[in-house]
């Protein structure tokens, strides 16, 4: 499954160029049951300069509520592999 990472939400003209260079690439190794558009916002890893520096482990120390935050990325992102893996779609994940 792509995932795109260090997303910068600043740059809205950049994101949206690279958001369809990324789905004419990698849209063909997602399952057809997936939705792209849904897809690659409920799993885009925001950047966040904070993070770099490796003082705090992001998803122990920010809130899955906020749907910016990179713990509700990854909490997305591991509902849709579960999701396929119970569909029989994904094979040992």
């Amino acid at each position: 499954m792509p995932v795109s990472s260090r997303i910068e939400a600043s740059e809205a003209k950049l994101r949206f160029e690279f958001k369809k260079r990324i789905r004419e690439s990698f849209s063909k190794y997602l399952p057809p049951e997936i939705n792209w558009s849904v897809y690659f916002v409920d799993v885009q890893i925001p950047h966040v300069s904070y993070y770099s520096y490796g003082h705090e482990i992001a998803v122990l120390s920010e809130s899955k509520v906020d749907r910016l935050s990179i713990s509700h990325v990854y909490q997305a992102l591991a509902g849709y592999l579960l999701e396929l893996t119970n569909q029989g779609t994904v094979q040992g994940v």
